[in-house]
C-alpha cells in the first residue's frame, strides 16, 4: 500500500534520482538506451507517494534534476532537455494509469494490482521509446532495435523500482535473522561467480532461484529490495564490461552493438516480473490459509462453546470424526471413546429405527445409518425430525436431528453433519399443554351442556308459572270487584297484596323468559329502519306517565337530523324504557334525569344520566350480571328483578351495537348505548328540546 512521504524524504528522493541519472549517464557504454533506465521509475514513484497537491512541483523538480544529470553526465543541452522532457512525461503516464477510477491508495497485494501495473509500465515505457527514437535514429541507429532497446531498459526499471512505492514495508510475520545473513551471502557469492569467473561460470538463472527463495521466506519488500540489488549490480557490472552480456555482445561482433544494455536490462526486466508474480502467489496462498486457519479457529471456538447443542460429523464410512462438548454433555460419553470408533447410530433406539426403516420401505437387513440419513441421500439439503436417543446410562431422551451431507470437491457425500439438541422437557410439556387444553375443551363443553340445562329449565319454569300466575291476578280482579260478594276493607288490601305481588312475580317471569329468548337467538325481532328520536319520546313519556310524582325532573335531547338505526323498535322502547326505570329509581326526590341521543360519525350514541345514589366503582363490572343487586343500603331497599341491565345488554348486542356504564357513589351514573346507523353521518352537536 502506498505511503505518503513527508517533504524532506521528497527533495531527498529528488536528489537520489540526480545521482542515479548521473551515475547511468556516465556508466552507459553503447548509448543512451541505457542512461535513463532508472530515472523515469524514480521519478513515477515520487509522483505516487506524493500528495496530489505536490505532483506538479515534484514533477517538475523530477523534469530539472533529470535535465542537470544528464548535462553533467556529458549529453548535448538538446539530449538532456529531449530526455528530461521524456522521463516527465513517462512519469506522468505511469501515475496517471496507477490512479485511474481510485479513491483509496494504490497498492500491489492482487493480480488485478499487477496487471494494472504492467499496463501502466508498459505504456510509460513505450511512450519514452516512441520518443526517443526520433533522436537515435538521427546517430545512425536502426529506429526498432532503438525502440525496443529503450522501451525495455525503461519496461525493466518500471518493474524494478515501482514495487517498492507499492509493497508494504511492515513485515506480517518475523524474519529469520540466521536464515537471511546466510542468504545474502550465497547470494553476492552467487553475483560474483556469474560475473567475475570465465568459461565455467555459472548460469543466471540460478540468480532468479535466490529471488523465489526470498519471496517465499522473507517479506515482500526484502525480495522486491533484493531485485533492485540485482538490477543495480547486472547494469553496472554489464556497463563496465563484465559478465555474461559483455561476453555475448563481444562475441556477436559488430552484430552486438548495443546489445550488452539490451540483454542486460532484459535479464533484469524477467527476474522482476518473475519474483513479483511469486510474491503474489505466495501472499494469495498466505492470506488462503490464514482465512482457513481462522475459520477453523472460529468454527472450533463455536462448536467448544455450544454446550447445550450437539455437533457430530462423520466420513464417508459414517464413523464419528467431530464430537462437540455438547455431544458430551448430552450422551454422556467422552469424545476420546467415540471418535473414529463408533456411528451415531449408535446412539438411537433401535426400535425406532426399525419402525422407520419399515415407513420408509427399506429392507430389513440394509445398514441403519441409512435409515438416519434416507432423505438426504435422496437428494434433500438437509432432514429434520425427533428421535430417540440413548444415553450411556440407558436414560431416552428425546431430540430434534437435522442431517446434513458434506460434499467433495467433486460434489460427492464425504460424511454427514448432524446437528442435535434435546427437546425432552419441551415435547413432555407440550403434550401435557395439549392435555390441559383437552381438558379444558371438555371441562367448556359440560359448562355450556349445564348453562343450556339450566337457561332450558329456567325457560320450562318460567312458561309453566306464567299461565298459573296470570290466573291468580285474574281472580284477585274479580275478587277486587266484588264478584264474589262485598270485600271489607282488611280483605279489599289482602287482595291488593296479593295481586301486586302476582304482578310482580310475573314480570319477573316475563323478564326471565325475555332474557332466556335473546341468549338462545329464539326472540324474534322486526328490524328496519328506525328513529331513535321517536323511540326515545315514546319511551320518556310512558315512564314518567307511569311513575308517581316524587319531584324528579326529566329532559329530553334529540339531534337536529335522523338518528336512524337498523332495528326492532319494540325492543329498542323496551332498551330505553329499562335504562330510564333504573334511572329514576335510584335518584331521589328533586333529583334530574335526562336522556339524549346524537349521531357521531357513524353511529347514533343514546345516553341516560342522572344524579342519583351512583354505583360503587368495585361493582360496576358486575352491573349486567343477572339478578345483580347493588351493596349500597338504599340500593337494597329499592325493589327490582336485577334482570333490567342484563336483558339491555342482550337487545344492544342483538343491534350489533355496544354498552358501558360510568358511575360514582353519591354523584350519579351515565349509561351509554351506541348503535350502528344505517348511513354514515357527521357529528351533530345540535341538540333541540324533545
Amino acid at each position: 500500500m502506498t505511503r505518503r512521504l513527508s517533504p524532506a524524504a521528497t527533495v531527498g528522493l529528488v536528489g537520489v534520482l540526480f545521482v542515479l541519472t548521473l551515475t547511468a549517464a556516465l556508466l552507459a557504454p553503447t548509448g543512451p538506451e541505457s542512461t535513463w533506465w532508472p530515472g523515469s521509475a524514480v521519478a513515477a514513484c515520487l509522483l505516487l507517494l506524493s500528495p496530489r497537491s505536490w505532483r506538479l512541483r515534484v514533477l517538475t523538480g523530477a523534469v530539472l534534476a533529470t535535465a542537470a544529470a544528464g548535462l553533467l553526465g556529458g549529453l548535448s543541452p538538446v539530449s538532456a532537455i529531449g530526455s528530461a522532457a521524456a522521463l516527465g512525461a513517462e512519469a506522468f503516464v505511469v501515475c496517471w494509469w496507477l490512479t485511474r477510477r481510485r479513491t483509496g491508495p494504490t497498492g500491489l497485494r492482487t493480480w488485478s494490482d499487477a496487471v494494472r501495473l504492467a499496463v501502466a509500465a508498459l505504456l510509460g515505457s513505450a511512450l519514452s521509446g516512441l520518443l526517443a527514437v526520433p533522436a537515435l535514429t538521427a546517430a545512425g541507429h536502426g529506429a526498432a532495435t532503438e525502440f525496443l532497446g529503450v522501451t525495455t531498459a525503461h519496461l525493466a526499471a518500471a518493474l524494478v523500482v515501482l514495487p517498492l512505492g507499492l509493497t508494504a514495508w511492515r513485515a506480517h510475520r518475523p524474519i529469520p535473522l540466521p536464515e537471511l545473513l546466510i542468504h545474502g551471502s550465497l547470494f553476492a557469492a552467487m553475483v560474483g561467480l556469474c560475473f567475475f569467473v570465465g568459461e565455467q561460470r555459472p548460469p543466471l538463472a540460478s540468480l532468479i532461484l535466490f529471488l523465489v527463495w526470498a519471496a517465499a521466506r522473507f517479506s515482500p519488500l526484502c525480495a522486491t529490495l533484493e531485485v533492485a540489488v540485482l538490477a543495480v549490480t547486472v547494469t553496472v557490472l554489464s556497463g563496465l564490461g563484465l559478465g555474461p552480456f559483455a561476453t555475448g555482445a563481444a562475441r556477436l561482433g559488430d552484430f552486438g552493438d548495443g546489445s550488452i544494455s539490451w540483454m542486460s536490462q532484459m535479464f533484469v526486466l524477467v527476474s522482476a516480473v518473475a519474483t513479483q508474480m511469486f510474491i503474489l502467489a505466495i501472499g494469495h496462498a498466505q492470506r488462503s490459509e490464514r482465512r482457513v486457519v481462522q475459520s477453523e479457529a472460529s468454527m472450533h471456538r463455536i462448536i467448544e462453546s455450544a454446550t447445550s447443542i450437539a455437533v457430530i460429523t462423520t466420513d464417508a464410512r459414517g464413523l464419528i470424526t467431530v464430537f462437540s462438548p455438547g455431544a458430551e454433555h448430552l450422551l454422556g460419553y467422552d469424545a476420546e471413546v467415540v471418535l473414529h470408533r463408533l456411528s451415531p447410530v449408535s446412539f438411537h433406539d433401535p426400535a425406532e429405527i426399525a419402525e422407520r426403516a419399515a415407513e420408509l420401505g427399506i429392507a430389513p437387513g440394509t445398514a441403519p445409518e441409512k435409515v438416519v440419513t434416507f432423505a438426504v441421500d435422496a437428494g434433500a439439503d438437509h432432514e429434520t425430525r425427533d428421535w430417540t436417543y440413548l444415553r450411556k446410562d440407558g436414560t431416552r431422551r428425546t431430540v430434534w436431528l437435522t442431517v446434513t451431507p458434506l460434499r467433495d470437491a467433486d460434489g460427492g457425500t464425504a460424511g454427514y453433519l448432524s446437528i442435535v439438541g434435546d427437546v425432552t422437557d419441551r415435547r413432555a410439556a407440550e403434550e401435557a399443554l395439549l392435555l390441559a387444553l383437552q381438558k379444558e375443551r371438555e371441562v367448556s363443553a359440560r359448562l355450556r351442556d349445564v348453562e343450556q340445562a339450566k337457561t332450558d329449565f329456567v325457560s320450562t319454569v318460567s312458561h309453566e308459572l306464567r299461565t298459573p300466575l296470570t290466573s291468580i291476578i285474574g281472580y284477585t280482579e274479580l275478587l277486587d270487584e266484588g264478584v264474589g260478594g262485598e270485600l271489607t276493607p282488611t280483605q279489599q288490601g289482602l287482595v291488593g297484596r296479593i295481586e301486586n305481588n302476582s304482578e310482580r312475580l310475573l314480570r319477573l317471569v316475563e323478564d326471565l323468559l325475555t332474557l332466556s329468548s335473546l341468549e338462545r337467538g329464539r326472540f324474534g325481532m322486526d328490524k328496519r329502519p328506525t328513529d331513535l328520536r321517536d323511540v326515545a319520546r315514546r319511551a320518556l313519556e310512558g315512564v314518567t306517565a307511569g311513575l308517581p310524582d316524587a319531584g324528579i325532573e326529566s329532559s329530553l335531547r334529540l339531534p337536529g337530523q335522523p338518528a336512524t338505526v337498523y332495528g326492532d323498535a319494540c325492543q329498542l322502547t323496551r332498551l330505553v324504557t329499562s335504562l330510564l326505570e333504573n334511572a329514576f329509581k335510584f335518584t331521589g326526590a328533586e333529583g334530574h334525569v335526562e336522556l339524549s341521543v346524537c349521531v357521531v360519525d357513524d353511529v347514533a350514541v343514546l345516553r341516560v344520566d342522572d344524579d342519583g345514589i351512583g354505583i360503587p366503582e368495585d361493582e360496576q363490572d358486575q352491573l349486567f350480571r343477572r339478578f345483580f343487586r347493588g351493596s349500597e343500603p338504599r340500593s337494597s331497599e329499592i325493589r327490582g328483578t336485577g334482570l333490567g341491565l342484563s336483558i339491555a345488554e342482550s337487545i344492544v348486542k342483538a343491534h350489533d351495537g355496544q354498552v358501558t356504564v360510568q358511575s360514582s357513589v353519591g354523584a350519579g351514573t351515565t349509561v351509554t348505548a351506541t348503535l350502528p346507523l344505517i348511513t354514515t353521518g357527521r357529528r351533530s352537536d345540535e341538540l333541540v328540546a324533545g
